[in-house]
């Protein structure tokens, strides 16, 4: 028995390697949030790291088991 996230286990459960187990004790999904004060000027430092988060969020939205409202 292991506990891992679904997207580092669905390879193995699709290929029926693994079968999950218990769903009714999973976890609820967790969301990730970003918040930061909207201003007229930002830093180039502030603006490449906000970049940078939506460009890993949209690499995380394909991950299978992952959602993003």
């Amino acid at each position: 028995m292991a506990y891992a996230p679904y997207f580092y286990a669905c390879d193995a459960i699709k290929g029926e390697k693994l079968t999950p187990l218990c769903r009714e004790l999973w976890p609820p999904r967790v969301g990730f949030y970003v918040v930061f004060q909207e201003v007229r000027m930002r830093s180039n430092t502030l603006s490449t790291f906000i970049d940078f988060i939506f460009e890993k969020q949209s690499i995380l939205a394909r991950l299978p088991g992952i959602s993003i409202p």
